[in-house]
């Protein structure tokens, strides 16, 4: 099954994207994160086939969402080296009449770091349609600034371990100051993922960092309650 979990402006309160996730929903053990499944169907070779049907269920969905709002969906190294994945993605897009500058590309800081100019020239071509590049986990792939500036990122994504040990742990904190810092200093806008209440929600305002996700904002949403949203609550 499709979720869809909503990014929110913390100033407003507003939904601004929504992360498209496969949901596992098992028969007795009920529904399963993809962080737990899509490794092993990465291991059994299924992952490129599920972004697809991801990409193409999501890129449908967001064309009935004000144009505004942003659709983010996660890739791994091994869809991102498919040989066609960039024509692959930009035809589905197409398909659906949502346009590319509407899309943000969610890939591990990790990967884009040890990629590097090979990665990057997969990414060329994406770029050049407009959609954007996203740093995701980023503090757990130890980035350094030159890393940074030869990703050439839209985005990063502060992960949730940083975020949920920031405000009892004065490291964590300090780091994601730190990455918080860096995004402005490099002018690249900075999310943050794992926003569990609101002292953590008002820590990160604070430093300047007002695009959370989390289970603040609730669970992953179908489609359905997607567009409610937005139409009535967003």
């Amino acid at each position: 099954d499709l979720r869809f979990k909503p990014t929110i402006d913390g100033r407003t309160g507003k939904v601004i994207a929504f992360e498209a996730l496969l949901q596992w929903v098992h028969p007795e053990l009920g529904e399963i994160a993809p962080d737990r499944f899509m490794p092993i169907a990465e291991d059994a070779g299924l992952g490129p086939a599920l972004t697809e049907q991801l990409l193409h269920k999501a890129s449908a969905a967001a064309a009935r969402w004000p144009a505004e709002i942003r659709l983010s969906v996660h890739v791994t190294a091994a869809q991102l080296h498919m040989p066609d994945f960039a024509q692959r993605l930009l035809a589905i897009l197409a398909a659906s009449g949502v346009a590319p500058a509407r899309l943000d590309l969610e890939i591990d800081e990790g990967i884009l770091i040890r990629g590097s100019g090979a990665t990057q020239a997969l990414l060329d071509p994406l770029r050049a349609a407009g959609i954007a590049v996203v740093a995701n986990h980023f503090g757990t792939g130890y980035a350094d600034l030159q890393n940074l500036q030869q990703l050439r990122l839209d985005r990063i994504k502060i992960a949730p371990s940083f975020v949920g040990a920031m405000i009892h742990d004065r490291q964590a904190a300090t780091m994601v100051k730190a990455f918080i810092s860096i995004g402005s200093g490099m002018d690249i806008p900075v999310s943050a993922d794992g926003v569990m209440d609101e002292a953590q929600r008002d820590a990160l305002a604070e430093l300047g960092c007002h695009e959370i996700q989390g289970l603040r904002y609730g669970a992953p949403l179908d489609a359905m309650a997607a567009v409610a949203l937005l139409t009535h609550g967003g």
